[in-house]
């Protein structure tokens, strides 16, 4: 249980991200510890709140979330329509894409490591990517510098990212496509999506023999071994 105004008295509502950008609006690190971003009334900025909690095991399959430590931090006023566009974790920090892009420390400090908001942001082994206006960029140095890999689609700034397994799976309203990542970039690949064309595509995830897409309309499934089925170019 979480009282965020016994925590800060000035809390209005949490900073929902929209559901169709396939982030969530909160996010764990690798340090157990969660970010929770919020708004309140003294404050024109997004707010965050760091909460260092400790997993103890209750009574027959319970688990319950001891809060050890919290801070409260607030991001940079960077405009009047100001709101989080994407919410990321890797390893013990995490990135939160404004206006413009930030990485936040374990430690509550942050800093902007990007000219505007990156996303989506996907990983692939140790490189870490992003997208801004069409172009790709990556990092190799845990997010603090970015390069521009060269490659540019329209579709990528629409694109938000999932992974089946080890595979980067882009959705684009009700489209889906695989994404597979390259020494010289990456190559996208729409995959066949009969049924889904008029559907707005909200997550995809995979559980045991089948994959899940769920969106406004419901939620459908296909097996597994039939997923990767490549829409044929038109004559």
């Amino acid at each position: 249980y979480l009282d965020m105004k016994t925590i800060d008295s000035t809390f209005t509502g949490f900073e929902f991200i929209d559901m169709r950008s396939g982030s969530e609006c909160i996010k764990i690190n690798n340090k157990n510890q969660i970010l929770v971003p919020y708004r309140s009334y003294t404050s024109a900025s997004v707010l965050f709140l760091l909460l260092d909690v400790k997993k103890r095991l209750g009574t027959f399959t319970d688990v319950y979330l001891e809060m050890n430590t919290t801070k409260i931090i607030k991001m940079p006023f960077e405009n009047t329509t100001s709101f989080l566009n994407n919410l990321f974790s890797n390893k013990d920090y995490f990135i939160a894409n404004l206006q413009n892009t930030y990485k936040i420390n374990s430690d509550g400090s942050f800093h902007k490591i990007f000219d505007g908001s990156l996303r989506p942001m996907f990983q692939k082994n140790d490189t870490l990517y992003g997208t801004f206006q069409g172009k790709l960029y990556r990092s190799v140095d845990e997010c603090e510098s970015w390069t521009d890999t060269g490659v540019f689609q329209n579709s990528l700034s629409s694109l938000f990212c999932y992974f089946i397994g080890n595979e980067i799976i882009g959705t684009n309203y009700g489209q889906l496509f695989h994404i597979t990542t390259t020494k010289d970039g990456l190559t996208v690949r729409e995959i066949d999506n009969n049924g889904l064309a008029n559907n707005y595509i909200t997550s995809v995830s995979k559980f045991k023999n089948s994959v899940f897409v769920t969106s406004l309309t419901g939620v459908y499934y296909i097996p597994y071994k039939d997923f990767f089925t490549y829409k044929t170019a038109a004559k």
